[in-house]
């Protein structure tokens, strides 16, 4: 009976201490969350709290997380999740390269409840990467996280709007960092964002996209197509992507962005010569599109986190927070 007792004990012990989720070296989890089976397509989703000292994957230097008013209280219960979905093209990660895993954070699609329920209004934004740089860098930079609260501050702006009865709607902004290859072209990209809406992590709706660098190259090609460019996407802040210069003048691939409605902010530092000519040529090919140069040099987001969050909000915010269809 002892020898029962004890076998019993061991094996508690042992299966307690296989559960959870290894911490990495850029993020802690707080928990494990259960196995997704929406559709079968996202593999698993982590609840991540944010860390001071994590450190990125690669060699690029760490910045200074951006500064909030709401920091002090908020930071503290500030989380974001990692996730991860299976795509059809190997623009991912893993053995197969078509794991592509996402950090994600933001409201839903809800409606709310009772009898007084209002349209949300939701605009889902995906930040894409540079070749030097991964999804992690969004995350050791404080870039994401200041999204997350720049979000929860409209959702919550728009709550107590509601609740006053001032206003029918309410908005609420959802953040997704992707780590899909800067090799990615639009079909990749494409594939991407369909696995994101199959497995429920995206609605079907029109996103904003971040593309810094090289990450411009999926958008750039997504654009010549005309139907594919209106369907997935409703505003492009490309920073300082060398695609756009290797666009030729008589090729349709930029100003398919005015025709089909995109609305556009190319974003350059002030160090960065290639950037500025990029910004120039964006702005004098699609009717509209808007330049804007910060402090910093190639990767001006980096150098100037607080003017880069706050510059995209307001763009996105200008006239264009709208579920496009």
């Amino acid at each position: 009976l002892l020898a029962i007792i004890a076998i019993s004990v061991l094996y508690s012990s042992t299966a307690k201490s296989t559960q959870g989720y290894s911490p990495t070296t850029s993020a802690a989890t707080s928990a494990s969350d259960s196995m997704s089976t929406r559709s079968n397509s996202i593999i698993e989703s982590k609840s991540i709290e944010t860390n001071p000292s994590m450190k990125s994957s690669n060699s690029s230097p760490k910045k200074n997380p951006p500064s909030s008013s709401s920091q002090s209280t908020t930071m503290k219960d500030s989380k974001f999740n990692l996730s991860s979905v299976q795509l059809d093209k190997p623009f991912g990660s893993g053995v197969d390269k078509k794991t592509l895993e996402f950090y994600h954070c933001g409201g839903n699609n809800d409606e709310g409840a009772g009898e007084n329920k209002n349209p949300v209004l939701v605009k889902e934004v995906i930040l894409l990467h540079g070749a030097a740089f991964t999804k992690e860098d969004w995350v050791t930079s404080g870039i994401l996280e200041h999204f997350c609260l720049k979000g929860s501050e409209v959702d919550a702006e728009a709550t107590t709007k509601e609740s006053a009865k001032q206003s029918t709607e309410r908005k609420s902004f959802r953040f997704f960092a992707l780590d899909l290859s800067v090799s990615a072209d639009g079909d990749g990209f494409r594939n991407a964002v369909e696995s994101l809406v199959q497995s429920g992590a995206l609605s079907d709706n029109p996103v904003a996209v971040i593309s810094p660098s090289a990450g411009g190259k999926a958008i750039v090609s997504l654009a010549e197509n005309q139907n594919n460019l209106k369907k997935l996407i409703s505003h492009w802040i490309p920073v300082a992507s060398p695609a756009v210069l290797k666009v030729k003048d008589d090729d349709d691939n930029l100003t398919n962005f005015s025709s089909v409605g995109v609305r556009v902010l190319a974003i350059n530092g002030d160090g960065d010569k290639m950037g500025k000519k990029v910004t120039q040529k964006l702005v004098k090919s699609i009717e509209g599109a808007k330049g804007l140069e910060l402090k910093g040099g190639h990767p001006c987001y980096l150098d100037s986190p607080n003017e880069f969050v706050d510059s995209v909000m307001d763009f996105i915010n200008d006239g264009g927070f709208k579920n496009d269809s």
